[in-house]
């Protein structure tokens, strides 16, 4: 699965914000976490668990929660 970054992120209840950063397992080599901006101030950066991102495309990541 691919991961774009400062793409639009829509939740289960409606839009997330946008994907800054993933956080990667540097031993395993994986993904394990992306990072959300907020959009709205004071714009707060919500870690996000991988196993919560349900589909992506290249400008959009739905997540389940």
């Amino acid at each position: 699965m691919d991961i774009p970054v400062n793409a639009k992120v829509e939740c289960s209840d409606g839009h997330g914000g946008r994907s800054t950063y993933v956080v990667i397992d540097p031993t395993a080599q994986q993904v394990t976490h992306l990072v959300v901006k907020e959009s709205k101030i004071p714009q707060i950066e919500r870690l996000v668990a991988i196993n919560q991102v349900e589909e992506t495309t290249p400008t959009l990541i739905r997540l389940c929660c």
